[in-house]
């Protein structure tokens, strides 16, 4: 964790009393404290020198290469050496988990900077002629003087209740905001700015299948490889979560390759669904160790306040719930790595296209899990809430991935250990969306990959019910796609939900890793927690003139609906809003 406060040019400097241990800087123009976990301690540097002061936070994995190139005997040395020959923007070659300052005293130029995929909580604001920013939402907030306005904005109350996350770096209130994927903060001159240093883009290569797979594979074993390499110069455990999809899965197989130490494996979902007997079979397969944890019941939902409190109430509540709720049975954290995941696999070597058209447009409101308030929403966002993204790939990676699914298990992880997915390893992702989409549509080249190199990892459906290398039957549904084997289970629970019968637990159960709308019908313990949160809680929109409209919104809603509202008044509750 690292902040800053003060006035920029002059000001008190004040340490937080509740961290002694912190590490600070200052002069009469910048003051910064430093409070690192205690991880990863020679990826974490805290240098002060007669030109520079810099720090860096996280996990960098290709140090030791940067160090050979660069002639640098440690990331000490490295980082002033970088700045000099390639100017603010070095950190463009870092590859991992990371943030970090660099203040160049004579130029009076302050760096804040996050990395390429943005899971890194950099806020910032100004007030009173200051600049502010600090990884911790509550502190900044705390920190902020008395003139500045802590209104919470009606644009991310909306956006919550339709997407469940922001589509953008807005946060609960108006005037901070968070440094995005692949940005970072220029402070110089009084006037601060927030600077784009690197984009993902799709341009396809004009390379064969067979040449495509071998680069994939080639760099996804990189990929991999930089993780257990940064574990085992630590000393530390290699843990990863298994689920019955593709993309753990890989990350998994291609791990136990690569090493001979033991992986331990984690799995939850509703007992007896395939999220608990693939992984379970695939571990045995691998020899691995297997954790599962069973969310019977969905008791789970209950732990709002701390999901909230660990992502700063910028995304439904209930996936990091999940992940907390699994990973606190784990013993002996201190010595957990960092944690591979899966994550975005099927979005960076699938695609994020609905169709084989490369310049498919995005549109306002795609990926939102609620269409209800989406006209209010566009309505008070003036078509400011997004970016203008080249096309619908390049969309989803960004607001699906970096701006959601990013702050969901990875701010988790960072409470006590570091996370990271091979598929965001930025050599592997940008050759990824240089495939050609005819080569990567469907799943295609995921599927030849797996089958020409781990044909043995291709044993067990994609959650258990696509064959790999097989494409199922869709069939559109309400502007959606299903498999057509799924439509008269769909179709039945359609009807029961309607006509409000509330005895399809077992349809629905064994359809689901998380079948919340039957927890929520059968659980009768948490149906009245979540109702009286929002009892409890409600009434702290009466300030944003929204109370009426989010009570009818979680009244007359669905149950992932309602986790949505419960969700934003956590958020408004853990900020003191």
């Amino acid at each position: 964790m690292f902040w800053y406060w003060g006035k920029y040019g002059f000001g008190s400097f004040t340490k937080n009393d509740s961290d002694s241990s912190a590490l600070s800087f200052e002069n009469e123009k910048v003051r910064i404290a430093f409070s690192p976990m205690p991880k990863f301690s020679d990826d974490k540097v805290f240098e002060d020198t007669e030109k520079y002061f810099f720090l860096t936070d996280g996990v960098i994995f290709n140090i030791a290469e940067m160090c050979k190139s660069h002639s640098a005997s440690g990331l000490k040395e490295l980082i002033p050496l970088m700045y000099e020959q390639q100017g603010e923007q070095f950190f463009n070659e870092f590859r991992g988990s990371f943030s970090g300052v660099f203040y160049d005293k004579k130029s009076d130029i302050l760096l804040i900077y996050n990395d390429h995929i943005g899971d890194r909580m950099i806020f910032f604001a100004q007030a009173d002629e200051s600049f502010y920013f600090s990884t911790d939402l509550k502190q900044l907030v705390q920190t902020l003087p008395d003139s500045f306005e802590r209104k919470i904005d009606d644009v991310f109350v909306l956006s919550m209740l339709s997407y469940g996350y922001s589509p953008n770096c807005q946060t609960l209130i108006k005037s901070i905001n968070r440094v995005a994927a692949g940005c970072y903060l220029r402070i110089s001159g009084g006037k601060m700015e927030e600077i784009r240093y690197h984009r993902f883009a799709n341009n396809p290569n004009q390379n064969d299948e067979k040449t495509n797979i071998e680069r994939l594979d080639a760099l996804f074993r990189q990929a991999v490889g930089r993780i257990l390499d940064k574990n085992k110069q630590y000393g530390y455990r290699n843990v990863m979560p298994l689920s019955a999809g593709l993309d753990s899965r890989m990350t998994v197989w291609v791990a136990r390759q690569l090493t001979d130490e033991p992986i331990e494996n984690v799995t939850y979902s509703q007992s007896g669904y395939y999220d608990e007997t693939t992984p379970k079979e695939i571990a045995k397969t691998l020899g691995d160790k297997m954790h599962f944890k069973p969310l019977d019941g969905g008791d789970y939902l209950k732990n709002v306040d701390r999901a909230v409190q660990l992502t700063s109430g910028l995304v439904n509540y209930s996936g990091a719930a999940q992940v907390i709720d699994s990973f606190d049975d784990l013993s002996d954290k201190d010595t957990i790595g960092v944690v591979a995941t899966g994550m975005l696999g099927d979005i960076i070597v699938g695609t994020g296209y609905t169709q084989n058209d490369i310049n498919q447009p995005f549109k306002f409101g795609d990926g939102a899990l609620s269409k209800k308030l989406l006209p209010l929403l566009q309505q008070k966002a003036d078509n400011r809430l997004l970016e203008n993204f080249p096309n619908r790939e390049i969309y989803y990676l960004y607001v699906r991935g970096f701006n959601c699914a990013n702050l969901g298990s990875p701010l988790v992880f960072q409470e006590f250990t570091e996370s990271f997915s091979p598929f965001y390893d930025t050599d592997l992702l940008e050759f990824a969306y240089t495939i050609p989409l005819s080569q990567r549509f469907g799943n295609e080249i995921y599927d030849r990959w797996i089958l020409t190199k781990y044909p043995e990892a291709a044993r067990w459906k994609h959650n258990g019910e696509r064959t790999i290398g097989k494409k199922m039957r869709m069939v559109p549904v309400m502007g959606k796609s299903i498999p057509l084997k799924d439509l008269p289970a769909r179709m039945a629970m359609f009807v029961l939900k309607k006509t409000h019968i509330h005895n399809y637990d077992k349809l629905e159960s064994g359809r689901s890793m998380n079948p919340i709308d039957s927890w929520l019908a059968g659980n009768q313990s948490l149906r009245e927690y979540i109702d009286n949160y929002f009892k409890a809680n409600i009434d702290r929109c009466d300030k944003i003139g929204m109370k009426e409209t989010i009570s009818d919104f979680y009244d007359t809603g669905t149950s992932f609906e309602k986790l949505q509202v419960i969700s934003l008044l956590a958020g408004i509750r853990y900020l003191n809003l």
